[in-house]
């Protein structure tokens, strides 16, 4: 069953507090804290290794945090006793690698969880499957493998099967960080149409262009820590921390 709603239109779609991790001796989080309202897109922003990736493994479940609170839709997904795999079943993510079965084509990749999960008929799944992949704009390439697809293809096919979940909430981790630009640019059109839709979501990217376009708060991050969570055109205009700004300046130039 989907996670169950405590929340109230005004209520954000997720509240991130105190969170911290640790593997051993070494902090990976300390006492991160971020917002974001229903339909908005934050965007996770910082030099490698500052947590981004754990953050947003935390938010999903998939690494525990040792520390804190995550409200997603108005409930507390860390609290005892939690379904796990129903949280994720509302959370839909796509990470670096396309993670496709080569077996399955696209279609039947897309199909598979709606029809265990979620209890679709074939028939249900297949069209649900068919209008996420218009969605992506790849219906024409439904029959083939992951292998017959370019790398942007695989990560829009990717996109398409978290979508068929039909989540309240998606979690990209450097989706276009193995494609070469001219598929990161078909990926990109994708996230920033499901945006514009209103998709809310949680994005860790390098693409620093992408990010000005569809980010409505910047959440910059540093050795671990959250240093600030800024309005999107803030944080371009410079208008954000001495850190954040010494950071815009090296990846912009």
């Amino acid at each position: 069953m989907p996670v169950e709603t405590l929340a109230s239109p005004q209520t954000p779609i997720l509240e991130v507090s105190g969170i911290c991790r640790r593997v051993g001796d070494a902090v990976l989080l300390d006492d991160c804290a971020f917002t974001l309202p229903r339909g908005q897109t934050a965007v996770l922003l910082g030099p490698s290794g500052a947590g981004k990736s754990t953050l947003l493994r935390c938010i999903n479940l998939l690494a525990p945090a040792d520390r804190g609170r995550i409200l997603f839709d108005g409930r507390d997904i860390m609290a005892p006793g939690v379904d796990a795999p129903g949280v994720r079943r509302d959370i839909g993510m796509v990470f670096q690698n396309f993670e496709l079965f080569d077996h399955m084509t696209v279609l039947e990749n897309i199909m598979l969880a709606p029809m265990r999960v979620r209890g679709l008929s074939r028939n249900q799944a297949r069209d649900l499957a068919m209008a996420m992949l218009e969605k992506v704009h790849l219906p024409h390439r439904a029959d083939a493998l992951p292998s017959g697809l370019s790398g942007g293809q695989q990560q829009r096919a990717a996109i398409a099967r978290a979508l068929a979940m039909q989540p309240r909430l998606m979690l990209y981790d450097e989706p276009t960080s193995a494609l070469d630009p001219e598929m990161t640019g078909e990926v990109l059109t994708v996230m920033s149409d499901l945006a514009a839709e209103g998709m809310a979501s949680v994005v860790v990217t390098h693409e620093m262009g992408f990010a000005r376009r569809v980010a409505d708060q910047i959440v910059f991050m540093q050795a671990g820590q959250v240093v600030e969570e800024t309005p999107g055109a803030d944080f371009f205009a410079g208008r954000c921390s001495v850190r954040a700004r010494r950071f815009l300046e090296r990846v912009m130039d």
